[in-house]
């Protein structure tokens, strides 16, 4: 049994950002801003590959379905 809760994509975001804006100002302050950028810009990138391949494993060719998350989650 799991005791997790399904919550929204945009909910997760937000979850997401107040938990990582005070390690990316310790890591600007620690390594300077184009290392910890460069970071960054590439874990986001890496994140939002594998996040579209599940998106597009559920969703397909579904645009209708997909839409209809969309609204839901705003």
């Amino acid at each position: 049994m799991t005791d997790e809760v399904a919550i929204g994509h945009l909910q997760k975001r937000k979850i997401e950002a107040r938990a990582l804006i005070p390690f990316i100002a310790a890591c600007r302050e620690k390594f300077g801003d184009g290392p910890t950028s460069e970071v960054i810009s590439a874990a986001i990138q890496a994140n939002a590959a594998g996040e579209g391949a599940q998106w597009a494993k559920r969703f397909g060719d579904d645009i209708a379905g997909l839409r209809e998350l969309a609204e839901t989650a705003s």
